[in-house]
């Protein structure tokens, strides 16, 4: 999943900046052409990794959610306990 995810915003990202940056400017040299390019893929990653799904914030639970889901109430007791003692 995690690779197909990488996959997808790695194409993503060099189409938006190609689109970001448009054709070259008249009297543009190399490196003006090369800054514009860098700030449009700056952009573009910001803009693909800002809207991709993978990115959102998970939506806060509302109690009806709590209560369809009983895993979700269950307390998990000193499941954890052997995390915060000392090893003998």
């Amino acid at each position: 999943m995690f690779e197909a995810i990488g996959d997808q915003i790695q194409t993503e990202i060099p189409d938006i900046r190609d689109q970001l940056m448009g054709p070259s400017r008249p009297g543009e040299n190399l490196l003006d052409l090369q800054r514009r390019s860098a700030e449009s893929r700056a952009t573009a990653e910001e803009l693909v990794l800002a809207n991709h799904w993978a990115f959102q914030p998970e939506p806060d639970l509302t109690p009806q959610d709590q209560a369809t889901d009983p895993g979700l109430l269950e307390d998990p007791g000193d499941d954890n306990q052997s995390l915060h003692e000392p090893s003998i």
